[in-house]
């Protein structure tokens, strides 16, 4: 599996667990091409942006971190 459909499956299990709890993540792309930040949405509503400067073989961890993050800190 390529390092894009990496996060991306991990981002799509991580948002089927976090609906439970009205939450929902999602990756963007930064206006700098090659960067990327992951928001928090909550109700539909951004709460937080979690991080930003991330490269594309760095989102899968970022993603479990913003998983993890949102189950234990924001409940």
């Amino acid at each position: 599996m390529n390092r894009r459909n990496e996060w991306r499956n991990t981002l799509k299990i991580a948002n089927e667990d976090l609906k439970k709890r009205g939450y929902r993540i999602s990756v963007n792309d930064r206006e700098d091409k090659g960067f990327f930040k992951c928001v928090i949405y909550k109700g539909g509503k951004k709460v937080e942006t979690y991080a930003e400067n991330y490269y594309e073989d760095e989102l899968d961890e970022l993603v479990n971190d913003v998983w993890s993050y949102v189950k234990h800190e924001m409940k």
